[in-house]
């Protein structure tokens, strides 16, 4: 039996896939600008600007003085670098400037992604849908936060891994990695994912070399360049003004047992059922399985231990999508299905060698540059007022801010609120001067202050409130700590939205308590 004719396949042009990356990269702005909202939900969005500026007028921070609850416990700023340009944004240009910066970003991400996809030899309409599911992978964990520069840099750093394996680019280029790595580790404590990564692959490469087995490394040379990287992006960790400190504070998070279980970021694959996820690790494996019995290089398996890291912590899901993605990008052509899928018009030859588009990143700095430009000519209101970021009034008690200014008002500076810990970076943003409960900074506060703060355990808030003379609280509808200020006496409603109730109650005059142990 003949096997069915093949068609001839196209390779498209240059111009072609220059134009279709553009488009991309404009539609998916256009789609995360159109999504403003989700992107502005996280906590950490906005202490992250507090601790930016704070390092900008003071230096770096040391000591805890954002609670009341934590004051003057050791605390690093172990994004510091992020929270500096997140800072100089938002001064520039408000949220609108880290709104733009954000979308830029991920929007350039995505593109390059489907320019990749298309140059290693997929149709464009098939790495268009592709790169969708990738984007759905990962819209769940798409906020303004320094999480985000780990997602680039992680995709960056397994590509060159993908390259340097393929034959595409020497050893030496790889030096390129340790540049990186420093400003990554001082950007988020993702850079240990990607140094972990990095290690995977080169500890395999030159062991498959000893072995005899197919390896990238040529030779000696090879090996040894290859070693010295690894040590030098392991030395990186520590180049950071905090030294050890810095990736002790990442391990004290990876190790906690209460995170996974009240921090839905944190939580297992099978808690939040991300079907997205699911889909596109099925793709995977697929076209992986589709490449035996050839032995795959160890880059092709990568995706395999983020998928499991992402099964058990859902953070990890956008590293192993983009990984997957650029994954199944290089392993389609060597499947077994390749002249089936070809003979149906499904496949499309190698593309043509284009370089990802220059001014693309140059679109991010232009647009973002106009920002403040476009926020002076129409603006009628206060400066606080925004163009394009937008605070979903079902997540943030936005209505309640000038009731919670004029209460901090009549108090002193620094004077204590209770809060949920969803709302404490809210708090920390809009009304400076008053210390929080607890915000999302869990390194700071510890498994057992999470838990009983989630809780909300009567005695407990109990000996908080007294001790520390708190008059102020500002929580969720609906909450643990509603529900026990609505049951504690002397309590009453200052004012309240659909996302929370500001409550008051009349100071105690007693002697202090002592407040419980940290």
């Amino acid at each position: 039996m003949t096997s069915p004719p093949q068609t001839a396949p196209r390779r498209p042009s240059r111009q072609w896939s220059t134009l279709a990356t553009w488009g991309v990269l404009i539609g998916t702005w256009a789609v995360l600008l159109g999504a403003r909202a989700r992107l502005l939900r996280d906590p950490g969005t906005f202490w992250h600007v507090v601790v930016g500026d704070r390092i900008l007028d003071s230096g770096l921070p040391w000591r805890d003085w954002l609670s009341f609850t934590a004051s003057g416990r050791p605390w690093i700023a172990q994004q510091w670098l992020a929270e500096v340009a997140m800072a100089a944004l938002h001064r520039a240009a408000g949220l609108d400037g880290l709104l733009v910066a954000t979308t830029g970003l991920l929007a350039v991400l995505f593109a390059w992604l489907f320019h990749r996809a298309v140059t290693s030899g997929l149709a464009a309409r098939w790495a268009l849908l592709l790169v969708a599911l990738a984007f759905l992978a990962t819209a769940h964990h798409l906020h303004v936060r320094p999480h985000l520069v780990s997602i680039a840099a992680f995709a960056w750093t397994y590509a060159l891994l993908v390259d340097f394996e393929a034959g595409r680019i020497p050893a030496t280029r790889l030096a390129l990695l340790w540049l990186a790595f420093v400003p990554w580790v001082n950007a988020h404590g993702g850079a240990l994912g990607g140094l972990a990564t990095v290690a995977i692959a080169v500890v395999w490469w030159i062991a498959a070399y000893a072995l005899g087995w197919r390896s990238p490394v040529r030779g000696a040379r090879d090996a040894v360049a290859l070693g010295v990287l690894l040590a030098g992006c392991a030395a990186s960790v520590f180049l950071n003004p905090y030294g050890a400190a810095l990736p002790k504070a990442w391990l004290t998070i990876l190790r906690s047992t209460e995170l996974p279980r009240l921090v839905v970021e944190h939580a297992s694959l099978a808690a939040t059922g991300s079907w997205q996820v699911l889909a596109l690790a099925a793709v995977y494996v697929a076209v992986l399985a589709g490449t035996l019995p050839r032995r795959p290089g160890i880059t092709a398996l990568l995706p395999l231990v983020w998928l499991a890291l992402a099964v058990d912590r859902v953070r990890n899901a956008p590293l192993f999508a983009v990984a997957a993605t650029i994954a199944i990008a290089e392993l389609l052509p060597r499947t077994r299905w390749i002249a089936s899928l070809a003979s149906r018009g499904v496949w499309v030859a190698r593309g043509p060698a284009v370089r990802f588009p220059r001014f693309a990143w140059a679109a991010v700095a232009v647009v973002l540059a106009l920002v403040p430009v476009a926020q002076a000519s129409v603006r009628r209101g206060g400066a606080g007022e925004t163009l394009l970021a937008t605070l979903d009034e079902r997540r943030w008690p936005v209505s309640l801010v000038p009731a919670i200014e004029n209460a901090a008002r009549g108090l002193p500076a620094g004077a204590p609120i209770l809060n949920d810990v969803t709302l404490g970076g809210f708090l920390l943003y809009e009304a400076p001067r008053l210390r929080v409960f607890i915000d999302d900074r869990f390194e700071l506060y510890g498994d057992d202050f999470l838990r009983r703060a989630v809780a909300a355990d009567r005695h407990w808030l109990d000996a908080w409130v007294d001790c520390a003379g708190v008059t102020l609280a500002l929580a969720e509808r609906g909450g643990a700590l509603e529900r026990y200020l609505l049951e504690t006496s002397g309590w009453r409603a200052l004012a309240s939205s659909e996302a929370a109730v500001l409550m008051e109650r009349a100071p105690i005059r007693r002697a202090p308590a002592s407040c419980p142990p940290p």
